[in-house]
């Protein structure tokens, strides 16, 4: 399965709505480019600013609308396996809790606290239970990691 057109309902309404978001600012800056135009002059910085700015939401509007509709949302129905979607806590060695959900690689630009699903850190995780132990290659050094608990 290819787990990179995966995405959580939840962020794909965090994504729907940063779309949204975006396409209201381009109004916005598609009013400003009208108004520059007024201002006489080939060389009319207002207008040079409001044409970059309106060709660069039109690259995040394009890549945000294709991301969506490519996407295929999976939803987690367990707590007691890790899985895509599942948000962990887990343990380092030296006892510091550390909070992840596993996410897909869309999701993790615009959500914090988030784990890709093709990092190693997720692949180490995948079908894991509370108390299970677990190593990741950090770096050069190996790190052993602990399930702490698994929600949803």
């Amino acid at each position: 399965m290819d787990l990179r057109g995966l995405i959580t309902e939840t962020g794909y309404h965090i994504l729907e709505k940063r779309l949204q978001e975006l396409m209201l600012t381009r109004e916005e800056a598609l009013k400003d480019m009208v108004e520059a135009r007024k201002i006489p002059g080939d060389d009319n910085p207002e207008l040079i600013y409001s044409q970059a700015q309106l060709f660069e939401m039109d690259n995040s509007i394009s890549e945000l609308d294709e991301v969506l509709a490519s996407s295929l949302i999976m939803q987690t129905n367990t707590v007691d396996i890790i899985g895509f979607g599942s948000i962990v806590v887990y343990e380092d060695e030296s006892g510091k809790e550390n909070t992840g959900r596993i996410v897909g690689t869309n999701e993790v630009i615009y959500m914090e606290g988030c784990i890709s699903v093709l990092s190693p850190m997720a692949e180490a995780m995948f079908g894991l239970r509370k108390g299970e132990v677990f190593d990741v290659m950090v770096g050069e050094n190996i790190s052993t990691y602990t399930v702490v608990s698994i929600g949803l």
